[in-house]
């Protein structure tokens, strides 16, 4: 399971525990769930991801509209960052060239993990939207030079040392979205 909290600022983040442990009748409602979680769980990872607008590419701010999200973890090798946004920056522009409706947000660890760690959200309103992923990317790929092809490769074997991909749908029980979220669904 994953469990997501967004916010515009740790501004923001602050207010909110701020609230929340300022109301007795939430704070003893977290405390029973989390005991009775506690039980039945083998264990909890927490961290905190910094939106990345230069890495991203045509993100979804519409996320009330998604059911499903594609998510790719990467591990950047210390002291490969530059190589990392190069290798970006050209996968972006094959995806503009291409113009495939390829999109994605790109979110930077800042809290709780190893050090450049990248996790990387695509959203859809189905599963069947996934049916389109890999026309998308030959598209980008092939918009590219075969040069570029090459070098975006070495550069990504050069900067990434691991990879994940997990596909995610939302749990209508286990969510707690803004009734007007609701009601436009």
């Amino acid at each position: 399971s994953l469990y997501m909290t967004r916010y515009s600022s740790f501004a923001e983040w602050e207010k909110d525990n701020a609230l929340q442990a300022k109301n007795p009748t939430l704070s003893a409602d977290v405390e029973r769930a989390s005991i009775a979680d506690g039980e039945l769980l083998e264990e909890v990872d927490s961290a905190v991801y910094t939106f990345d607008e230069d890495l991203s590419f045509q993100p979804h701010n519409d996320i009330e509209n998604h059911h499903f999200y594609q998510v790719f973890a990467f591990h950047v090798r210390p002291g490969h960052e530059k190589e990392w946004h190069e290798v970006v920056k050209m996968v972006k522009a094959a995806h503009e060239k291409a113009a495939d409706g390829a999109h994605w947000g790109m979110y930077r660890l800042m809290f709780g993990g190893e050090g450049g760690t990248y996790i990387m959200f695509t959203a859809y309103n189905s599963l069947a939207d996934l049916d389109s992923n890999p026309e998308s990317d030959m598209r980008a790929h092939d918009s590219m030079s075969e040069e570029n092809w090459k070098k975006v490769m070495k550069l990504y074997s050069e900067a990434v040392q691991s990879t994940r991909r997990e596909l995610f749908s939302i749990n209508p029980r286990q969510s707690y979205p803004p009734e007007e979220w609701v009601k436009a669904d």
